[in-house]
């Protein structure tokens, strides 16, 4: 399972690219089922609720709680076919994997591959995904090309999103969960 690198592909991107939030939208930072399985659902790492937070202090703190209201907003179809359609992740199957565990908190029902992953995040440099592959060319031994893996883009966000969600992300590490 992809666990929380899946919060920026699934919830996020999608919601910054239909204008649903920016990185200083409020949200709050408070279960969104009173009681699953006998406790407040979802909890986050810490089993703490803070209230109103910004987007920008969700994503460098991992919060569970917001991810799954962005996802609520954006809703569970056009996070699926973000996924699958624009990022090529194709393990995950529509029938077991439209629930909230799987797209707003990465635990899809089989996982998804690292070559999935690695090539989603690509987008992040400039929008642009870049497909991930194992070479590039294989050439002779006079230099003549054999076999050519030439690099497949296609444009996936805008360079404002790109930008965001990078900053977002350095956020991570300056900042929050992996300071």
């Amino acid at each position: 399972p992809p666990g929380d690198t899946i919060k920026p592909l699934s919830d996020y991107d999608p919601a910054f690219e239909r204008r649903l939030i920016n990185w200083a939208s409020i949200l709050d930072d408070s279960p969104v089922q009173d009681v699953q399985f006998g406790s407040p659902w979802p909890s986050n790492a810490n089993k703490k609720y803070i209230g109103d937070v910004t987007v920008k202090y969700s994503v460098a703190n991992s919060l569970n709680t917001v991810a799954v209201k962005v996802l609520h907003k954006l809703g569970r179809e056009a996070s699926f076919d973000f996924l699958t359609k624009s990022l090529n992740i194709y393990s995950l199957n529509e029938e077991t994997d439209m629930g909230d565990a799987s797209l707003a908190l990465g635990q899809p029902s089989k996982g998804i591959t690292l070559r999935e992953l690695t090539s989603a995040y690509t987008i992040f440099q400039n929008g642009i995904m870049c497909k991930s592959r194992t070479y590039y060319k294989v050439t002779d031994s006079s230099g003549r090309i054999i076999l050519d893996n030439e690099s497949v883009q296609k444009k996936v966000i805008s360079d404002e999103t790109a930008t965001i969600m990078t900053k977002l992300l350095q956020a991570v590490v300056s900042e929050g969960t992996a300071c």
